[in-house]
């Protein structure tokens, strides 16, 4: 059982560490496809909007805002919390709708 536990460990820590590795500027992902960002700001839910996707937005200190979707991570838990995001440009925008973003990595900020 003890084996196992390690494996199961040892398992989990290289995909995280493989996907994500800490810079300066933040996160980078060696899975990302390209057009990543890094920003910091509250994660909160979107409600009903006019151009109906997304379902969370990361507002900045500056007040720059960007709509959020994830199939990796779970938004809901850091709701109303200062976060480091990393998160991918899906290129998908409705007509006179804000950038579509999938989160890859999302850690707290201090």
């Amino acid at each position: 059982m003890k084996y196992l536990m390690l494996l199961l460990f040892a398992t989990t820590l290289l995909v995280f560490s493989s996907s994500c590795t800490k810079q300066e500027s933040g996160f980078t992902s060696t899975a990302c496809k390209g057009g990543c960002v890094t920003k910091t700001g509250v994660i909160s839910r979107q409600g009903p909007t006019t151009y109906q996707y997304g379902t969370h937005i990361l507002t900045t200190n500056s007040g720059e805002e960007y709509i959020l979707v994830s199939t990796i991570v779970d938004l809901d838990k850091r709701v109303e919390q200062k976060c480091i995001v990393l998160m991918e440009d899906l290129h998908y925008s409705a007509e006179g709708g804000p950038a579509l973003y999938n989160v890859t990595v999302i850690r707290p900020s201090l």
